[in-house]
């Protein structure tokens, strides 16, 4: 639960496993399935081929990104590639979209995710079609994603820009991510942070 007595007047969203639920292994087993593999050392919890980071900062495009798959997984279609590269995303509960509306009235809050073009899309259609909204933009001041910036998470030089670009002050900013690096990452450039997980999600946070 927050305290009132740290004086935070801005709070930094991370996306995946914040807002959005996600079950990344349903992206490597359809990868799996796709390659007819065992096993495909390319995505996992602890392995990201390094096509993830590039599409990750908008290095390359989607074709791009698709095409290295491909390489790595085999001859599949662009549809195949975009379901199972989709397959993480779940749902967005209702309850989470409450609680960021509100909290808008309260501080200045902020989005920052490592994402890419496709989940891009992916993750606007959810939203759209459980809350009506075509994307985030509404909930929040302002949004961050790591394919249009071209820096990423826990890279220090992502945060100390949106702190410039929104005269934030660190001391005064709170970052929530689920994973710890990028908690390390945020705390590098002066932001407060908070870990969350499963048994410490947004909605218990600010409760």
């Amino acid at each position: 639960m927050i305290n009132s007595s740290e004086k935070i007047k801005n709070i930094i969203f991370d996306l995946g496993g914040v807002i959005i639920n996600l079950d990344m292994d349903s992206t490597y087993a359809a990868f799996k399935r796709l390659a007819n593999a065992a096993e495909v050392p390319l995505f996992n919890y602890t392995v990201q081929h390094e096509i993830f980071k590039q599409f990750e900062v908008g290095a390359i495009d989607t074709p791009s990104f698709l095409n290295g798959l491909r390489t790595l997984i085999g001859p599949v279609t662009d549809t195949e590639l975009v379901d199972a590269w989709n397959a993480m995303l779940l749902d967005i509960p209702t309850e989470r979209v409450a609680l960021l509306m509100e909290l808008k009235k309260r501080y200045r809050t902020f989005l920052f995710s490592n994402t890419n073009q496709i989940h891009f899309e992916g993750f606007n259609k959810i939203l759209y079609d459980a809350h009506g909204l075509a994307t985030l933009d509404p909930l929040f001041e302002k949004v961050y994603f790591s394919h249009t910036m071209g820096l990423r998470k826990p890279d220090v030089a992502s945060f100390l820009q949106i702190i410039a670009e929104n005269d934030l002050v660190p001391s005064e900013t709170l970052f929530l991510d689920d994973t710890q690096g990028h908690l390390d990452g945020a705390k590098l450039a002066g932001l407060q942070t908070m870990l969350v997980s499963n048994e410490n999600q947004i909605v218990d946070i600010f409760r």
